[in-house]
């Protein structure tokens, strides 16, 4: 009977965790890709970079 009470708040409390917590998860997944494209990116540049250099170079 004790817990009746606080039950009507741990509930809406636990499914607020549960929410956050599947954002969170969701959030962590998506800037891992992020992370990845821009890795991979980065690594694009730099290879048209060097592989360019010579077509650069003494221009300025």
């Amino acid at each position: 009977m004790e817990a009746g009470l606080f039950q009507l708040m741990v509930g809406p409390y636990n499914d607020v965790i549960r929410a956050v917590t599947a954002r969170a998860r969701e959030g962590a997944a998506a800037m891992t890709s992020i992370g990845q494209t821009l890795i991979s990116v980065a690594d694009t540049y730099d290879a048209e970079d060097k592989a360019n250099e010579h077509r650069i170079r003494d221009v300025y």
